[in-house]
């Protein structure tokens, strides 16, 4: 047996995500959607400032190397005979 309201009438269906983001109007979804990447401009700049001021660990720090090296060091490759 379905829920009634006390007025008797059955509730309104659930509304998925996609169905509430595409009922707001398409001006305040720019707005929506502009603000949302800003946000994420201002937190990736702020990580990397963050990671300026505040450097990892010595010992937690990822070690760099060109390519060119990483080359070198590997063993020759088997030739197919």
């Amino acid at each position: 047996m379905a829920t009634t309201s006390s007025s008797g009438s059955p509730p309104p269906p659930r509304r998925t995500l996609w169905d509430i983001y595409k009922g707001i109007a398409p001006r305040h979804r720019v707005i929506l959607g502009m603000s949302l990447m800003a946000i994420s401009m201002i937190g990736i700049w702020a990580s990397d400032k963050l990671e300026e001021k505040y450097p990892p660990p010595v010992d937690n720090r990822v070690a760099r190397i060109n390519h060119s090296d990483a080359m070198d060091k590997q063993p020759p490759r088997p030739t197919n005979t």
